[in-house]
């Protein structure tokens, strides 16, 4: 009951503030007559080519973000470009709601929360999740923000193991993937160590295209040759070798 009557207490003092703002509004109007009247209104196109009436309405935002921690503590932050569902915040809100609601821990970041972890906001996350702990440890409520005013709260007796196994498999999941790509590395430059240790035969005939033996007409001696020697390759596939012979049919 207390509840609803503070609601309703809070509503009528906004409604009366703003029935003051309007009757103030009205009193500015009636009273600056010659500059809020209808006539004086003009409703002017404004000519393209002159662009020295035209006024830069558009808003501007600085690279870097002064603000204050939760310290009371000044800061000087790069400015997020982006809002809703993109921003690097509302990401790791995210993927911290999918590891709650995950069944199935495993390959969980290469798996249901890939698409988070190679957003970007996943560089991040290490000193995220330190701060959170530290947090939790002192006993201190965490809110995380999500987008669209979405957002979960962290207790230190409820979420603190919970924090812990997300931030433990986070960091064993980037220990394996630094090993993997130091083994990647690591096999690239055995390959160019050893193309470059790579000898070759000096006595090895250098090979030259003979084109005028692929021309010249063979004779007879030359074709019984080669047919004895073909020959005698299949005799040994099937007597030394035991591989057996098939022969093909030409079809007229």
């Amino acid at each position: 009951m207390a509840t609803r009557i503070q609601k309703t207490w809070r509503m009528y003092k906004i409604d009366k503030n703003a029935h003051f703002e309007r009757l103030e509004a009205r009193y500015n109007q009636l009273g600056n007559f010659d500059f809020t009247d209808v006539k004086y209104c003009t409703n002017e196109k404004i000519d393209i080519d002159d662009k020295s009436d035209i006024v830069d309405k558009s808003v501007k935002f600085s690279h870097d973000l002064e603000g204050i921690d939760g310290d009371m503590k000044d800061f000087v932050d790069i400015t997020t470009l982006v809002d809703g569902t993109y921003r690097n915040s509302s990401i790791f809100t995210n993927a911290i709601l999918l590891w709650y609601n995950a069944l199935s821990k495993t390959d969980f970041f290469d798996g249901a929360c890939k698409k988070y972890v190679d957003s970007g906001s996943s560089v991040y996350w290490d000193e995220w999740l330190i701060d959170i702990i530290e947090r939790l440890k002192n006993d201190e409520k965490v809110i995380l923000w999500g987008n669209l005013g979405g957002n979960k709260m962290l207790y230190p007796l409820v979420d603190m193991h919970k924090i812990v196994a997300f931030y433990d498999a986070w960091t064993k999941y980037n220990i394996v993937e630094s090993s993997d790509e130091s083994e990647e590395e690591n096999d690239e430059e055995k390959i160019v160590k050893d193309m470059k240790n790579m000898s070759f035969n000096p006595n090895a005939k250098t090979f030259v295209p003979d084109e005028i033996s692929s021309t010249k007409k063979r004779t007879a001696e030359d074709i019984i040759l080669q047919l004895d020697e073909k020959i005698q390759r299949l005799l040994d596939m099937q007597y030394i070798h035991n591989t057996p012979i098939y022969y093909a049919k030409a079809v007229n």
